[in-house]
């Protein structure tokens, strides 16, 4: 499935998103805390909870914002956006 994904601007992440999930079989799921950069400088809490490579190396997440009422969407990971938060541990 390569570019089924349409540049989209938001208010909380990334500005593209995918139409159609990746493959089942090809996700990773995963659960991963993250704290989301807006572009306004803001920031909101997350949760990764499956992850996708593509077959051009692109690195894509399944992210839920916490509190929000908008379903899960993929998105492309960026680490300029996504802090991950540390789960355990000190």
């Amino acid at each position: 499935m390569l570019n089924d994904h349409r540049e989209r601007p938001t208010a909380d992440g990334p500005g593209a998103e995918w139409v159609q999930a990746p493959p089942d079989a090809e996700i990773r799921r995963v659960y991963e805390p993250v704290e989301i950069r807006n572009r306004d400088g803001s920031w909101a809490l997350g949760r990764i909870n499956a992850r996708w490579h593509g077959g051009r190396g692109e690195d894509w997440c399944r992210l839920r914002i916490v509190g929000s009422d908008r379903p899960a969407r993929w998105v492309p990971f960026d680490p300029d956006v996504f802090v991950e938060l540390q789960i355990d541990g000190t």
